[in-house]
């Protein structure tokens, strides 16, 4: 007997989907690494155990930090953390139904290229169409019992 086994090519969008949902798991974890380090900081910077905090990449205030804007820095800091968990639920979920969405129309779009195009997709539907309708065929026709 002979075992073989289909394989399917995956599409683009939907290469490009999972990408997309992989890169924002991928993210929630690494915020979800960084944030409990940044309050450990905090409180290792407010004890006098550390002297500096790690200077952001961006949104960074320009030139020296005074220690009482460092201060009003860290509670600025400690205040954007409290429930960033929930906030990186929601956005997590608003990013990859935003990514579904668009894989929904690019597979459309992509089903539609695969047939041809809209116009010969059109055609080719209306032919089979009105291959069904003039058939000879008995299982196509409507009786008066259905």
């Amino acid at each position: 007997m002979n075992s073989s086994k289909k394989t399917f090519t995956q599409s683009v969008s939907y290469v490009k989907f999972k990408k997309q949902t992989q890169d924002t798991f991928d993210f929630s974890v690494l915020v979800c690494s960084a944030v409990p380090v940044l309050k450990r900081n905090i409180i290792l910077f407010e004890k006098g155990v550390i002297n500096e905090i790690t200077k952001a990449d961006y949104y960074q205030p320009k030139g020296d930090i005074s220690s009482e804007k460092q201060k009003n820095i860290n509670t600025d800091l400690k205040r954007r953390a409290q429930g960033y968990k929930n906030k990186l639920c929601k956005y997590t979920l608003l990013s990859n139904f935003s990514f579904f969405e668009s894989f929904i129309y690019e597979i459309i779009s992509e089903l539609i290229s695969f047939h041809g195009g809209i116009d010969e997709l059109i055609n080719k539907s209306k032919c089979r169409t009105l291959k069904n309708i003039n058939s000879d065929d008995s299982s196509v026709e409507k009786t008066d019992d259905d």
